[in-house]
């Protein structure tokens, strides 16, 4: 703890950047798989992609 003492605010405000750009990254990630999976299931049918 001695080598942080005059930083722990600093650090734990990254901590809170880095997990809220975390789930940022994990929902726009998740938003693309899906639309990726449902783009590979209308082409497996053959469906327009605009149906």
């Amino acid at each position: 703890m001695l080598l942080v003492r005059g930083s722990a605010e600093y650090l734990t405000d990254r901590v809170g950047e880095l997990k809220e750009v975390h789930s940022e990254l994990a929902t726009t990630l998740a938003a693309i798989a899906l639309n990726q999976e449902k783009v590979a299931a209308s082409s497996d049918t053959g469906e327009s992609e605009t149906s």
